[in-house]
C-alpha cells in the first residue's frame, strides 16, 4: 500500500490539531476578510510547512510532507466547520 494510505495515529492528531487551527483562525478573522476560508486554509497549510522546515532543525525529529498533508486537511476541515456554524448560527 502506498504510504498515503498509511493511516496511523501522528497523522489523526495532525489533522485534529490543525483543525483547531482552522476553527480558531475562521472565527477569529471571518468578519475581517474578504476570502476567509480560503486565506486561513493557506496560511495554516504554510503554517504547516513550516512546522515541518522547524521540525527538520530538531535533533531526534524527521520532517515529513505527508504531515503538510494531514495539516491541510486538518485546517480546511475546520475552517469549513466554523464557516457552517457561522453561516446557520445567525
Amino acid at each position: 500500500m502506498p504510504p498515503i494510505f498509511d493511516f496511523t495515529w501522528d497523522k489523526l492528531l495532525h489533522v485534529a490539531e490543525y483543525s483547531i487551527v482552522g476553527w480558531l483562525g475562521y472565527m477569529a478573522y471571518a468578519s475581517e476578510l474578504k476570502k476567509p476560508l480560503l486565506i486561513i486554509s493557506i496560511s495554516g497549510i504554510l503554517f504547516g510547512c513550516f512546522d515541518e522546515f522547524w521540525q527538520s532543525m530538531t535533533p531526534g525529529r524527521f520532517p515529513s510532507h505527508y504531515d503538510v498533508f494531514a495539516d491541510g486537511i486538518g485546517v480546511i476541515c475546520g475552517a469549513i466547520i466554523a464557516s457552517f456554524r457561522l453561516k446557520y448560527s445567525k
